[in-house]
């Protein structure tokens, strides 16, 4: 990772970063024109994942009380199906929204990551953009997909300051919470990564950053398991 000290190298002149910045928004216009031309969105589990929202959003109806009632929700595997339930809209709509939402922070994250070692190389985060639309999403695995934006700016904060001072402490902290509550095995990966990363000196300081996150983990293994659905389909209903 080069010089991830005070010696980092410097940033680069405001035009060039300011014309990666451009090209961002040039290319998250790219990747919005299937999410708002498509009727719907071509992703495998997406139907699941909206029809759960759906229940949730009408469990308390009439047409839907007989047959679903709410059970106590899984620790972790959550903010697809909470940001989903928000009332922007149509709940097409409202996915449509939390796509957008997501591509602009993947987009923005891969940057910030690619120019933790060095500056000159964050246009290489571009290189993400054409993976946008992976298997991931287009199988509808939208908690890890979210879930990979937290992972760059944590593993990127670590790269730039192992010792993570001042303002940064407590931001690589919640961006580790983050990447856990999306999705189990991508804070699993930030845990382990970030504390190999942070070097024998800075460790204990980036392992306490890192408790209130492992225990979220241990909470979502404890309720779900590994691997488990959390909001994946209808799995956080039940028949009354």
């Amino acid at each position: 990772f080069g010089d991830r000290g005070a010696g980092a190298s410097p940033a680069p002149p405001g035009g060039p970063r300011y014309a990666v910045w451009l090209m961002v928004g040039a290319l998250w216009a790219v990747l919005l024109v299937p999410v708002w031309t498509l009727q719907y969105f071509p992703g495998q589990d997406t139907p699941n994942h909206l029809y759960s929202v759906h229940v949730s959003r009408q469990v308390d109806s009439a047409h839907f009380a007989p047959f679903f009632a709410r059970q106590p929700s899984p620790a972790t595997n959550l903010p697809f199906h909470l940001l989903a339930s928000l009332p922007l809209g149509s709940l097409l709509d409202t996915h449509r929204v939390v796509l957008s939402v997501h591509f602009l922070a993947l987009l923005a994250a891969a940057v910030f990551l690619a120019g933790s070692a060095d500056r000159r190389r964050a246009p290489l985060g571009l290189l993400l953009a054409p993976l946008a639309f992976g298997g991931g999403l287009t199988l509808g695995l939208y908690n890890y997909c979210l879930s990979l934006p937290f992972f760059c700016l944590a593993v990127g904060l670590v790269v730039r300051r192992p010792h993570l001072p001042g303002w940064r402490l407590p931001i690589f902290a919640l961006t580790a919470i983050l990447a856990t509550l999306c999705h189990i095995e991508t804070g699993g990966v930030v845990l382990a990564g970030t504390t190999l990363l942070a070097g024998r000196a800075a460790r204990p300081r980036v392992a306490l950053a890192l408790g209130p996150a492992l225990l979220l983990a241990v909470l979502g293994i404890l309720n779900t398991g590994i691997g488990g659905p959390g909001f994946s389909g209808l799995d956080g209903f039940r028949p009354p």
